[in-house]
């Protein structure tokens, strides 16, 4: 089996810390084909057609035509591939998976309220366009969460052409390891600081709850600062604020970034309520990544993930408001251990069963080896 894999970026683009997930999601995915013995090969749309509006990437569908025919199926990882590839389906025999991964138009609304400006105005409607061609004449669309599913059935997309694929988790290297003593109680944040993941309702909520409780020995480490304006801002913003406290790290190698997280109690999740709201589809990657670690979490209610916290009863969920925040710290530090490694092993049993990188590969592969036989 030969399969193309299309990334809507160049080959430079890959390292970018906004493509960085949905390619390590990629490649995770194709791991699981070539450990079956297939033989993938990537190209990169942008090397192709090298502008940077991302959209126009999809033009480079002619040539992708061509090349496809040489190959079993294609994959296509992201909105912008998944439209190129879905236009080359019309007219060639090759069968085309489109990964969904999240919905980009909702995205690009977001990051034109940061920016502005007409350029970041025009990916939008650049975007909802790319989506709707990706649905279009693709064979199969990835999705990584239920209700994810449920919007695009509602669109009018055919059943037979969804497969739920989750972001998964090596369980090898995100082992479980003993909670560490206490006091004091550590939660921890690692991921994106932009504003539609919720941080400046975290920030705020950690202040009050540290109003209410200036006694209690606890600590916040928070990792993920990129070096732009924005980020170094708010990193001595949120420093001013919680003092002490907090400890502030940029982004840094996965393996360092477990370390530290294995040294917390609690994990955090964060979301912004309009990006909820607007984003119903996503799944954080961090979900699974956390409770691997046998870490209980603090999710605020949003997406799919929180209802399988609730659900499993491996962690709180609280309202994504300063003051929901503020109360689920203040329930975690009441939690004697036994309570917390209970919620551990339970996320752990979950992980194990529905998020192992190793199951979710053997799933992507039959979906692929069905599609090439047809």
């Amino acid at each position: 089996m030969r399969v193309l894999a299309v990334y809507e970026l160049t080959s430079e683009e890959q390292t970018l810390p906004s493509a960085i997930a949905y390619v390590h999601r990629a490649r995770r995915l194709l791991e699981g084909l070539t450990r079956q013995g297939a033989n993938v090969e990537e190209v990169f749309l942008g090397d192709w057609r090298n502008t940077s509006f991302q959209a126009l990437r999809m033009l480079a569908y002619p040539r992708l035509r061509r090349l496809a025919r040489e190959y079993d199926c294609v994959y296509a990882a992201g909105t912008v591939s998944g439209a190129a590839a879905s236009l080359a389906r019309r007219a060639m025999k090759t069968p085309c998976i489109f990964d969904m991964h999240g919905y980009r138009a909702t995205e690009m609304y977001f990051l034109y309220r940061q920016e502005r400006g007409l350029r970041a105005y025009l990916r939008y409607p650049a975007a909802i366009l790319s989506q709707k061609l990706a649905e279009k004449w693709i064979d199969k669309i990835l999705v990584v969460s239920e209700s994810a599913r449920r919007i695009l059935l509602q669109r009018g997309v055919k059943e037979q052409k969804l497969a739920l694929i989750r972001n998964g988790v090596d369980l090898q290297r995100f082992s479980p390891v003993q909670l560490p003593p206490m006091p004091p109680v550590r939660f921890g944040y690692a991921g994106s600081m932009v504003e539609w993941q919720g941080i400046p309702i975290l920030i705020e909520g950690i202040e009050r709850f540290l109003k209410s409780n200036p006694d209690t020995p606890v600590h916040f480490d928070m990792m993920g600062f990129t070096q732009t304006e924005a980020d170094q801002r708010l990193q001595k913003a949120i420093q001013q604020r919680l003092g002490s406290k907090v400890s502030l790290y940029a982004v840094m190698p996965q393996d360092q970034a477990i370390q530290r997280l294995q040294a917390c109690h609690w994990l955090l999740i964060t979301a912004h309520p309009e990006s909820a709201y607007w984003k119903p589809d996503a799944f954080p990657t961090k979900f699974a990544e956390y409770l691997a670690l046998k870490r209980p979490i603090i999710h605020m209610r949003a997406y799919e993930s929180a209802d399988l916290t609730q659900q499993y009863q491996c962690g709180l969920v609280c309202e994504p408001t300063p003051q929901g925040v503020a109360d689920a710290l203040a329930e975690a530090i009441r939690l004697p251990n036994p309570a917390l490694e209970a919620q551990a092993e339970r996320g752990r049993q979950l992980i194990e069963e529905h998020f192992d990188y190793r199951k979710i590969q053997n799933l992507f592969f039959k979906e692929v080896e069905q599609l090439t036989r047809i």
